[in-house]
């Protein structure tokens, strides 16, 4: 999504040619022999099956991820409650939050009463916020930020990155590492007690290769920033977009229930994408997320800037609000408006005057949002997500969102049907780059136990 979110055109270059594009997914939950196997190996059954040691590491990995997001989410829980809960045993709950104690990841609290379990005596248990830290940095239009979060989610160190895109393509993953590496210094952060660097970057991502294939910020297209940041400070790094890590992070806010569920996240800012989270983990594939934004939309002419006509980002975006707005009238490609309509200010500024009640402008936004909320239909229908989510800059006025539903409604009500709930994401681009990284190295990759514990 997020490239097109917040720039509309497209453009798929200087990603290496001919090069196959892995997911580069982390370790997910075995859930049976059959899952697993497929997974190690690709789907090819035939192919060589995983050391039984390494079976095992896996499985550790993911119940030690399972008790530690059951005690995120909480605070102050006893063990007999997390094995009810995650479905353990007793003797593997024990163990494994013994460790968890002993790396410093989760502190013991006060005795808790369990009427329920007499004569054992049952306390509580809580992440120790500064049992590690994470590094995540946001390399977005609308925000560029560096931030050292612990594990409770809090930032305890940040820094504005504004000027980062003034270097060379060359110097900007060297001077992030600068950066990077004065916020650990001045917070007295172990290098053992960092868990990972997480970035978010507006466009489509290579997960496979760590680059971004097209995105708003020209410098960054191509540029391996995975494995030059892995290599900059030797530790793990994981790149995603803007629209999976929104997705991410609102499922943080959500109950644990509501984790078992899909949700469907548009994100609306210069242009349109979309985010697929399933069960709480973002759905990942080769296809480019901007493309939502290139549904054909019946009865419209404009030209779009992918060089095709009527499409989506035409009507709904903040380009296209902000084209209404000046009154320019594209009708090539090359006749494209100039920069200052892709200027996050004037957009943010426009979305703070309708915020004001401006009635023009509250209508403009809710016609944008009608007409999303039409084409919606047919998306959530191939999807059939349990909720939708708007996130972004544009869903922040009322009328926009009020209209999205207001078009759900209309085609939903068609088929006699209700539309799957829709809410309005808060979240910034920044703290959503802080809790998608959090969320992923914390409980989903394999945590370095060895180097914790000697940190």
């Amino acid at each position: 999504m997020a490239a097109m979110s917040e720039r509309p055109e497209a453009v798929f270059s200087k990603s290496p040619a001919n090069q196959p594009s892995e997911t580069g997914d982390s370790i997910y939950p075995a859930v049976n022999n059959i899952t697993y196997l497929k997974k190690q190996t690709n789907g090819n059954m035939n192919a060589t099956a995983p050391t039984h040691s390494g079976h095992l590491r896996t499985i550790r990995d993911h119940n030690r991820g399972s008790i530690l997001r059951c005690i995120d989410s909480n605070p102050s829980i006893s063990r007999s409650e997390i094995t009810s809960r995650v479905g353990l045993t007793d003797a593997a709950v024990s163990r494994i939050t013994r460790e968890l104690i002993d790396a410093g990841l989760v502190n013991e609290g006060e005795e808790i009463i369990d009427n329920t379990r007499p004569g054992r005596r049952q306390v509580g248990l809580s992440i120790n916020p500064d049992g590690a830290f994470i590094l995540s940095a946001c390399l977005t239009l609308f925000e560029k930020r560096l931030s050292l979060i612990n594990i409770a989610g809090d930032v305890v160190a940040k820094t504005d990155l504004s000027d980062l895109t003034k270097f060379s393509s060359d110097a900007i993953v060297g001077e992030l590492g600068k950066r990077a590496r004065t916020l650990i210094a001045n917070a007295r952060v172990p290098k053992a007690r960092l868990l990972g660097f997480g970035v978010v970057a507006a466009g489509s991502i290579d997960h496979g290769l760590g680059l971004l294939k097209a995105g708003s910020i020209e410098k960054l297209i191509g540029l391996p920033l995975r494995p030059l940041i892995e290599n900059e400070f030797k530790i793990p790094v994981r790149l995603e977009n803007v629209g999976h890590a929104l997705n991410v992070a609102e499922s943080r806010n959500n109950p644990a229930a509501e984790r078992r569920s899909t949700v469907l996240l548009v994100h609306i800012a210069m242009g349109l994408g979309a985010s697929l989270v399933i069960d709480g983990r973002p759905h990942r594939s080769d296809q480019d997320e901007r493309m939502i934004g290139h549904i054909l939309v019946p009865g419209a002419s404009d030209p779009c800037l992918c060089g095709a006509r009527g499409c989506l980002n035409t009507l709904v975006s903040g380009f296209a609000i902000l084209n209404r707005l000046s009154g320019s009238v594209i009708t090539t490609r090359s006749s494209a408006p100039s920069a200052a309509h892709y200027d996050p200010r004037a957009l943010s500024k426009t979305i703070a005057r309708a915020n004001k009640e401006e009635r023009a402008l509250q209508a403009l936004f809710h016609e944008a949002g009608l007409v999303l909320g039409q084409n919606l239909f047919a998306v959530s229908a191939a999807v059939s997500p349990d909720q939708i989510m708007l996130a972004g800059p544009v869903p922040q006025v009322a009328s926009f969102a009020s209209g999205v539903m207001h078009g759900m409604s209309v085609n939903y009500g068609r088929t006699r049907l209700r539309p799957p709930p829709l809410h309005v994401s808060h979240i910034d681009y920044a703290r959503a780059t802080e809790l998608f990284a959090l969320d992923e190295f914390l409980f989903n990759l394999p945590l370095r136990m060895k180097q914790i514990l000697a940190g």
